[in-house]
């Protein structure tokens, strides 16, 4: 499986978000995460701050 772990970004500390993470939209200054269930969170206010594809990690930081 290549589904991705979504990280917090909080001061040096990273905070799980969501895991197997299967796909990641932006729409309308949102982050739209989802599984391969179609399980969503959706972030207001958020930043992509950069993806690890070696360790499967997205991270993201609130405004």
């Amino acid at each position: 499986m290549c589904e991705s772990t979504a990280l917090l970004l909080k001061e040096d500390k990273e905070e799980i978000l969501m895991e197997n993470v299967a796909s990641l939209e932006v729409k309308e200054g949102k982050l739209i995460l989802r599984d391969i269930l179609g399980k969503e969170t959706v972030l207001e206010g958020a930043t992509l701050e950069r993806i690890d594809f070696l360790k499967h990690k997205i991270f993201i930081k609130k405004s």
